[in-house]
C-alpha cells in the first residue's frame, strides 16, 4: 500500500454522490476534467506558437497568425475551461442534472476540434478548413447548451444561474458571428465588407459577454464560499451582470452602425458594470474569514489585468483612427482582458479540481494521507509547485501585453514560454498527486 491506509476498498471508477454527500446533480467527474486538461492542452500548444511567432504576431496583431493564436487561446482555453467550470458548478448551484452528459462529451469534442480547426485554418490560411472548422465548433457549441438548457432553466436560484443563462445565450451570439464570418470568408464575392468594427464587435461578445458574464456568476458564488466570506447583498453582482449584458449588446450595435455615441454610451455602461465586480471582490475579500492565499493571489491579480484592460481601452480611444498605435492598445486591450479571465480560472482550478478529484479518491477508498491524517484537498497538490504557476503565469501574461504594447517579439516570445511551462506546471501538480494515490490502491487492490 506505499503508507497509504484505504477504507472501504471500491472500484476505482466507483464514484458515488450519496457516499460523499454531494448532490445527485453533479455531473460525472470526468466531464469537467476533461474540458479542463484540453484548455492545458491549448494554453500549452498557444505559448509555444507564441515563442516562435512572437516578432509576427507584435509586428501585424490583425494578420492571420494573431487571429490564429487569439483562437486557439479565446475558444481552446479560456472558453473551454469555463465550460468545465459551468459543467461542474451549473448542476450544483440549480440542483438540477444536465440532459445527457454523452451531449457535453459530443459537444465538447466538437467545440474542441473545431476552435483547433479554426485556430489551424488561420495559421496557415486554408480558408475551406475555416468554414468546416466553424460548423464543426457551432454544432458543438449548440449540444452543449441543450444539455446545460434543463439546469440553466432552473427559476429562483439566484443571479449566479441568471448570468450563466446570459452568458449561454451569448455564447450562441458568438458562434452565430463566427460562423457568418467563416462563411464570408470563403465566398467568392463577400456578401457584406468584414470590417474591423467586425472583429471588435465579435471579439467583445466573445470576451465579455460569454467569457466575462460568466466568470462574474460563477465568482458570485465561488468568492464567498472559498473565502468564507459572508456579504448583505448582491446587488454589485447583479449590477455586474446585468450591465455587462446590456453593454456588450449596445456595443455591438453601435459597432455594426459605426456610431461613436452608441459605442460611447455602451463604454460607460460597461465601465460601471466592471466597477462593480471589482467592488464585489474587494467587499468579499476585505471580510473574509480566512488568510490571503494562492487563489487570492490570483483573483487579485485577474482584477490587475481587468484595469489594465480598461486603460488600454480608454487610451485606444483617444489615439488616430486606423493608427498603428490604435491597432496596438486595442490588441493590448484584448488579451489583458483574456488574461483576466484566465487567472482566474487557472487560480479557481487550484480548488476546484482537488475538489473533484478528492471525490474520486474518496470513493475509491483512499481517505487518508501517509501520515494517516484524513486526506483534505490540500494534500493533493504541491503548494510551491503552485506558487510557481502563479509567477509564470502573471509573469508570462504581463510580457505579452507589453510585447503587444511595445511592439517588442522578444518580450512576447518569452511571456509565451512562460505559460507554456505554466501549463505543463500546472496541469501536472493536479493530476500527479491523485494518479499516484489512485495507483497505490489499485496495488493494494
Amino acid at each position: 500500500m506505499s503508507g497509504i491506509p484505504i477504507d472501504s476498498p471500491a472500484p476505482a471508477n466507483n464514484y458515488s454522490h450519496s457516499n460523499l454527500g454531494m448532490p445527485k446533480s453533479v455531473p460525472p467527474p470526468q466531464l469537467p476534467l476533461g474540458f479542463f486538461a484540453i484548455a492545458a492542452l491549448a494554453l500549452f500548444t498557444d505559448g509555444v506558437l507564441g515563442i516562435f511567432l512572437g516578432s509576427r504576431v507584435v509586428g501585424n496583431p490583425t494578420g492571420h497568425l494573431a487571429i490564429g493564436m487569439t483562437h486557439m487561446f479565446m475558444l481552446g482555453v479560456a472558453s473551454m475551461a469555463v465550460l468545465g467550470a459551468m459543467h461542474q458548478f451549473i448542476p450544483v448551484i440549480s440542483a438540477q442534472k444536465l440532459r445527457d452528459p454523452k451531449l457535453s462529451y459530443w459537444g465538447g469534442g466538437l467545440f474542441a476540434a473545431g476552435s483547433i480547426g479554426l485556430a489551424t485554418s488561420f495559421l496557415l490560411e486554408v480558408n475551406p478548413l475555416v468554414v468546416a472548422s466553424g460548423v464543426l465548433a457551432v454544432i458543438g457549441v449548440v449540444l452543449l447548451v441543450i444539455n446545460l438548457s434543463k439546469p440553466l432553466m432552473v427559476k429562483g436560484k439566484g443571479i449566479s444561474i441568471t448570468g450563466a443563462r446570459i452568458s449561454a445565450i451569448m455564447l450562441v451570439a458568438v458562434a452565430c458571428f463566427g460562423i457568418t464570418y467563416a462563411v464570408d470568408r470563403n465566398a467568392h464575392e463577400s456578401f457584406f465588407t468584414l470590417s474591423p468594427n467586425l472583429v471588435i464587435a465579435h471579439a467583445h461578445i466573445g470576451i465579455l459577454g460569454w467569457l466575462g458574464i460568466s466568470y462574474v456568476a460563477v465568482s458570485e458564488k465561488l468568492w464567498p464560499m472559498f473565502m468564507l466570506s459572508h456579504r448583505k447583498s448582491n446587488r454589485s453582482s447583479q449590477i455586474a451582470i446585468w450591465g455587462l449584458a446590456l453593454g456588450v449588446t449596445i456595443f455591438v450595435v453601435g459597432m455594426l452602425a459605426s456610431s461613436t455615441a452608441i459605442v460611447a454610451t455602451a463604454g460607460v455602461i460597461i465601465l460601471i458594470a466592471l466597477g462593480s465586480h471589482l467592488y464585489t471582490l474587494v467587499s468579499v475579500v476585505s471580510k473574509r474569514r480566512r488568510k490571503l492565499e494562492l487563489l487570492q493571489g490570483y483573483v487579485i491579480v485577474s482584477a490587475l489585468f481587468l484595469l489594465g484592460a480598461i486603460g488600454f481601452a480608454i487610451t485606444a480611444v483617444t489615439a488616430s483612427q486606423g493608427s498603428q498605435l490604435r491597432t496596438q492598445l486595442m490588441a493590448a486591450e484584448i488579451v489583458s482582458l483574456g488574461a483576466w479571465i484566465a487567472l482566474a480560472v487557472i487560480g479557481h482550478a487550484h480548488k476546484v479540481v482537488p475538489f473533484i478529484t478528492w471525490g474520486i479518491l474518496r470513493a475509491s477508498g483512499v481517505k487518508f494521507t501517509r501520515n494517516n491524517k484524513p486526506l483534505v484537498f490540500s494534500d493533493l497538490l504541491n503548494p510551491m509547485v503552485a506558487r510557481a504557476s502563479f509567477v509564470m503565469v502573471a509573469a508570462g501574461f504581463a510580457l505579452i501585453v507589453v510585447g503587444l504594447a511595445t511592439t517588442s517579439g522578444v518580450s512576447f516570445s518569452i511571456g509565451s514560454a512562460a505559460l507554456a511551462l505554466a501549463a505543463v506546471a500546472v496541469s501536472s501538480n493536479l493530476a500527479i498527486r491523485p494518479s499516484r494515490m489512485l495507483s497505490h490502491f489499485g496495488e493494494a487492490g
